[in-house]
């Protein structure tokens, strides 16, 4: 333990509990005794850092330490070099990281070291970007898509832009898009919705290409008529009502 030395006591310094009398007693005249001092906490915080999947990652990051007392600073109350490191790398797939601090030593005992629980995940891996270019849409007659209405065909959709760690995801969804307006006769926007399968798929996003349109002509309808009637001398028929179906 560590020795404590206290002031002076007085009869006013104490305070007798229920049913004592302090003049029952000769009282001490100092607090002397002893103690434990246990050491702070210094905190490694990690600076969060992002990168793009397949991009190199520095193995050295960077952070700070907090919780110093008394106006203390690492330089003044710690020895040794303050390092943040990962091991994260390019090969990662998509996801968080830990950047973890180290280097430190306190001075005396005094300090304790603790990772910032925010240092697991201080490191973000973003999907890397792909494009699709080269998309064609399919002018129809109104109805005539076997998928729908609203469906129109999509043709020569491609991926473009940079592949990592040999991978080549694969290119779906892409045959079919959805007309604006419920398909209706003009020309109508097409969206897409795209989507990337295969290995390591999750490590990249896809840009769907915008500004398609498609033209929609009117459908084609026949008038077929049925009619009977009695003989009236005339050559006329009523083709009204259910007479005629389209």
């Amino acid at each position: 333990g560590i020795a404590i030395t206290g002031g002076g006591l007085t009869s006013s310094d104490l305070t007798a509990a229920s049913g004592t009398l302090l003049s029952n007693y000769i009282l001490p005249t100092s607090d002397n005794g002893s103690g434990n001092i246990t050491p702070a906490l210094l905190t490694y915080v990690a600076t969060p850092s992002t990168y793009q999947y397949g991009a190199t990652i520095p193995t050295t990051q960077s952070g700070t330490v907090t919780g110093f007392v008394d106006g203390q600073t690492e330089a003044s109350a710690t020895t040794g070099v303050l390092a943040f490191t990962t091991l994260a790398n390019s090969t990662d797939n998509v996801g968080k990281y830990a950047i973890d601090g180290a280097g430190l030593t306190a001075d005396y005992g005094n300090y304790t070291f603790a990772q910032s629980s925010a240092n697991a995940t201080a490191l973000t891996i973003t999907p890397a970007p792909l494009t699709v270019t080269g998309t064609t849409t399919t002018p129809q007659v109104y109805g005539a898509n076997p998928n729908g209405i609203t469906a129109d065909a999509l043709t020569g959709a491609t991926l473009t832009g940079t592949y990592y760690n040999g991978n080549i995801p694969t290119l779906t969804n892409d045959t079919i898009g959805t007309l604006g307006n419920n398909g209706d006769v003009g020309t109508q926007n097409v969206t897409t919705h795209m989507t990337l399968s295969g290995t390591n798929a999750n490590d990249y996003s896809i840009t769907q290409p915008t500004g398609l349109t498609a033209v929609i002509t009117p459908a084609q309808l026949s008038a077929v008529s049925s009619v009977n009637k009695t003989y009236d001398g005339t050559t006329t028929a009523d083709l009204g009502g259910s007479n005629t179906t389209l």
